[in-house]
């Protein structure tokens, strides 16, 4: 008589395997989440500079008035405002496990805090450091800024960079 079945040998070689791949599967998991912070602070932050963008260059009112500029306030590494008539913050961009840094051409650091102001009308943006402290006159007449994310969760996980331009163009790389 012939019986059928598994011997324990076979099933430890298959829970192994299983282990092996749920191992591997768990630790590709987790990077993924953990670049996923990032590249959503990136999104969040691209969508208020449209926003302060494209209100300016279609000069939408700003409080039932007329706007004079749109601006986003870089407040802290943290915290980005949305602003029209340099009045209070109209919304606030709370980055959860992220933070934002900003350089100019040639590596030169910008300290936050930082304005980046859209002229109603054109949309033409200026790039203002909102600190007393700072002289960066050299690093402000850069063509293009790079801005880092990084995910304070998991320091070890990439930083997600972008670029702006002063034509106003977003390249998120």
């Amino acid at each position: 008589m012939r019986s059928s079945g598994f011997t324990l040998i076979e099933l430890l070689v298959v829970i192994s395997i299983i282990g092996i791949l749920s191992v591997m599967g768990y630790a590709n998991y987790r990077d993924f989440a953990a670049n996923q912070i990032a590249k959503k602070a990136v999104g969040q932050i691209q969508t208020y500079l449209r926003l302060a963008q494209s209100n300016a260059t279609t000069s939408t009112l700003c409080n039932g008035e007329g706007a004079t500029s749109w601006s986003l306030k870089f407040a802290d590494p943290s915290n980005i405002e949305l602003h029209c008539n340099s009045s209070s913050a109209l919304k606030t961009l709370n980055l959860e496990n992220a933070t934002v840094a900003i350089t100019g051409e040639g590596n030169c650091t910008i300290d936050i805090p930082v304005i980046l102001s859209y002229k109603v009308g054109s949309g033409a943006q200026n790039f203002s450091v909102d600190n007393t402290n700072t002289t960066l006159s050299s690093c402000l007449g850069s063509s293009t800024f790079t801005f880092k994310v990084t995910n304070i969760k998991n320091p070890s996980a990439s930083p997600v960079p972008f670029n702006i331009t002063k034509g106003g163009a977003i390249d998120v790389k």
